[in-house]
């Protein structure tokens, strides 16, 4: 007769080592080294793991023995995966329900085209600024008039 598997809402360290075939200091040394696999411990100190802690023990099981990461590797992975999760759950849904919101719309947007339009001027003076550096030069010591690609013409050779 075959074994029902129990849904619980809490799991021991040993029923998640069972689960995900790794040893029980496997899992301590992972909770040392991964921030984000944390599990929550009763008053008698035991770990208690939920369903969203073994699902982040699987992922670091598949990124360090499937997909052979790093220790380092898979916490850059996983510090990076899961900031962006969370920049993303942040966002504020805005629905323009007046006037007012759809004039704070329109400023926030006038704002922000400001701002590119300021880092364009900003880039195409850095540009000019360059004149001189090491990309004016030309193999065989040739110098160009401008290091920009569309008007490469020779000035004078050097010698």
């Amino acid at each position: 007769m075959a074994l029902k598997k129990v849904k619980k809402l809490y799991y021991s360290i040993g029923d998640v080592s069972e689960m995900t075939n790794l040893k029980q200091y496997v899992l301590r040394y992972w909770e040392t080294e991964f921030s984000i696999l944390n599990p929550s411990k009763n008053s008698a100190g035991n770990r208690t793991y939920k369903d969203v802690d073994i699902k982040v023990i699987r992922e670091i099981q598949n990124l360090l023995y499937k997909r052979k990461f790093t220790i380092k590797g898979a916490k850059q992975y996983l510090k990076d995966k899961y900031s962006t999760k969370n920049q993303i759950d942040n966002i504020i849904n805005i629905q323009p329900k007046n006037q007012l919101d759809k004039d704070l719309l329109l400023n926030l947007k006038k704002g922000l085209q400001d701002i590119i339009d300021l880092i364009d001027k900003a880039k195409k003076s850095r540009d000019v600024a360059q004149s001189g550096s090491a990309l004016d030069w030309g193999s065989r010591g040739r110098r160009f008039k401008s290091c920009r690609s569309d008007t490469l013409y020779r000035f004078k050779t050097l010698r």
